[in-house]
């Protein structure tokens, strides 16, 4: 486990804006639990947005009206519009300024990062500091303070089985989820 020092982030700086990047007041009772996901640009995709999409689309199938998806950084034109896919339920939102990503993530449960980049890793970053929890890859950059199973469900590469079965498991673990979402 990769555990950052104090010392380490004084050094690096803020990686979000603890004022920004905030939880944001959730209804409570029932509700369908909504999980997101932020795709690069079209150009920069490679197997790992395509595994993260396959996972939310392999979960909504088993769970239908249980969970809501929201994509983000989908704008008009996009190819995964077409694509195949993506032949499931989900929202669509495009690339939004700071303040609407991060008003965005204090209401989502949980990110799929699929991207193993320093994107990737900032996104993970900030929806933790949204009180979202986070399934990604286990390659993410060294520094992110993402660590298996304390703070975020890690999976070995661009696996489609590993990221949907632990997506699975958030869904059906309600009290492993409020803990990696606490975190």
């Amino acid at each position: 486990d990769a555990v950052i020092s104090g010392a380490a982030l004084r050094e690096a700086g803020p990686l979000v804006d603890p004022f920004i990047f905030r939880p944001r007041s959730r209804t409570t009772g029932e509700r369908r639990l909504r999980l997101a996901a932020c795709l690069p640009d079209p150009a920069e995709r490679g197997p790992e947005t395509a595994a993260a999409v396959a996972a939310l689309r392999e979960v909504v199938g088993c769970r239908g009206d249980d969970v809501e998806v929201i994509i983000f950084g989908i704008d008009d034109g996009d190819p995964l519009l077409r694509a195949p896919s993506a032949a499931f339920p989900w929202r669509r939102t495009p690339t939004l300024p700071l303040r609407r990503r991060a008003a965005l993530l204090g209401t989502i449960d949980l990110l799929v990062e699929g991207r193993h980049d320093e994107a990737g890793a900032v996104s993970a970053i900030e929806a933790m500091a949204s009180a979202a929890a986070v399934v990604a890859t286990a390659a993410l950059p060294a520094g992110t303070p993402a660590v298996d199973a304390r703070n975020a469900l890690l999976t070995a590469g661009a696996r489609l089985d590993d990221l949907a079965a632990n997506v699975e498991r958030l869904v059906d673990d309600a009290a492993l989820l409020d803990s990696l979402r606490r975190q």
